[in-house]
């Protein structure tokens, strides 16, 4: 056997105790617990690997910015063909990889290494109670145009097993990107315990599963409730944000929420129907501070909003309007006053999928110019003039 070279087993003893961020996700999130052997930072012939597995000769490389330089890029190719030479199989992946795919990677391992070395009897899901990594990802849809969604939510819906959404609410042309074998469920037709059966039977099956809320998750989304079963079955996930209605029909009317001396507060809220609404929520008292309200869920009840509003303290002739289905190729959008919004809903059919705006700001005068860009302001990286 030939004999390492002892100062490139010095080297790597000390890249062992200055990995990279990713090179220690890798490690210790998955490769150090599993159950087939692999090494890191591993003298090989005149090299060092970054991991390597003897069972299956996998050397697995972790490419940082360097290696897209052609210097890198020509560095890495004579050592990847000393490595194939000798027999050795080289897989490599991006800090990108490891940062925003990673369940796919660790997959990719898992999987040459049983067609090259015996079968580990582990699968991915044996490790995630152990790692704390995300296999279920509950992520928002947008307000409604496809193109409206995070690029991280459209890159979770390209990788997902298994994706659950909410059909009635959901734009379905978000779901052409997923791939070919992803098995998809609309929750629209399911109840909470169907939703989970088909979460939880795919996460331990080691499957990646995307939870696609319409909008922002965590406004109005339910998800709570189905984290907490996720809590207790130790079934680790995490949440991709989304643009909500409000925002959507914001920028559908070109407006600004927070306009200097008029209001620099946006109330979020929704009318109590089919389920309750905390008292000390109710839609008089937050009236009563003449902020920005967006008002959800509640444009099949406009008559009853406009007299509760007006009740609360907001003037009849201040600025309302209704955004429907903000976004979509069907958006409708009518700008009116408190005391109009219900003859402006009947007048045109608006029932539901409607975010109701109530505020001076929807009028977009009387406001003061923003210091923010003001000369004679001062910031932390402006002098004033």
């Amino acid at each position: 056997m030939p004999r390492v070279n002892e100062k490139l087993k010095s080297n790597s003893r000390k890249l062992r105790k200055s990995m990279t961020k990713e090179e220690r996700h890798l490690w210790y999130d998955f490769l150090k617990k599993y159950k087939v052997p692999v090494k890191r930072q591993k003298v090989i012939g005149p090299y060092i690997v970054d991991f390597y597995c003897p069972t299956a000769k996998l050397v697995i490389e972790l490419d940082g910015s360097q290696h897209f330089e052609e210097e890198g890029h020509e560095k890495d190719l004579l050592r990847d063909k000393y490595l194939i030479d000798n027999g050795y199989k080289i897989v490599r992946y991006s800090n990108y990889d490891i940062n925003r795919n990673f369940v796919a990677v660790c997959e990719d391992i898992m999987n040459i290494i049983e067609r090259r070395g015996e079968p580990s009897s582990v699968s991915y899901a044996d490790t995630f109670p152990l790692r704390g990594k995300a296999i279920v990802h509950f992520v928002g849809a947008g307000c409604g145009a496809a193109d409206l969604i995070t690029v991280r939510g459209m890159r979770l819906l390209q990788q997902a097993d298994v994706i659950i959404y909410a059909g009635s609410l959901v734009n379905p042309e978000l779901l052409e990107y997923a791939k070919e074998d992803c098995e998809i469920y609309n929750s629209a037709t399911m109840n909470l315990e169907e939703v989970m059966e088909v979460m939880i039977s795919a996460s331990q099956a080691g499957k990646m599963v995307v939870r696609l809320h319409t909008g922002e998750p965590s406004i109005y989304g339910a998800v709570q409730e189905q984290m907490h079963i996720l809590d207790e079955k130790h079934i680790p996930y995490e949440s991709c944000p989304g643009v909500s209605a409000c925002f959507g029909a914001a920028a559908s009317l070109n407006l600004e929420y927070t306009l200097p001396e008029v209001s620099q507060s946006l109330i979020i809220t929704r009318m109590e129907g089919r389920t309750s609404v905390p008292k000390k929520e109710s839609i008089e008292s937050f009236a009563a501070h003449q902020a920005t309200m967006a008002i959800y869920l509640s444009s099949g009840m406009l008559e009853e909003l406009q007299k509760r509003l007006i009740a609360g303290g907001y003037a009849e002739n201040t600025p309302a309007a209704i955004v429907y289905k903000a976004s979509w190729p069907e958006e409708q959008k009518f700008i009116c006053t408190v005391g109009t919004l219900a003859q402006t809903g009947a007048e045109n059919n608006i029932k539901n999928l409607a975010v109701i705006l109530v505020g001076d700001v929807i009028a977009k005068s009387g406001y003061a110019l923003s210091k923010l860009y003001d000369k004679d302001f001062e910031t932390g990286f402006r002098k004033p003039k």
